[in-house]
């Protein structure tokens, strides 16, 4: 059994030695039992790993034109090492643009 992407799902996958193979299904937790739902996929896997508890969509809405970075990192409230990370990430992507000391959201 693994965790698939929806909530109270699982995907199973069996593996038999001495029968015909059988084909992955999901099952979905109905109390007091599994029940089969072949509506789902059973390739789309929980992924493994945290989510991202700060996505640069929040931290491009903080950001007021001509922000510096200590400014926009108060308003956006994330430590000093999230933000510059973000940052770094945000200005690779080209989502904001740096100039003269102060961010920019980028044109779309």
């Amino acid at each position: 059994m693994t965790p698939h992407e929806e909530e109270d799902a699982m995907t199973l996958e069996f593996v038999l030695r001495s029968f015909a193979p059988v084909r992955p299904c999901v099952v979905r937790w109905k109390f007091p039992a599994w029940i089969r739902d072949d509506s789902l996929d059973p390739a789309k896997l929980k992924r493994a790993g945290r989510n991202d508890e700060h996505p640069t969509t929040d931290a491009l809405a903080k950001l007021k034109d001509g922000m510096t970075a200590s400014e926009w990192r108060e308003a956006v409230g994330w430590s000093e090492t999230t933000f510059r990370r973000k940052r770094e990430a945000m200005l690779k992507a080209k989502q904001v643009r740096f100039s003269s000391g102060l961010f920019y959201k980028a044109a779309a």
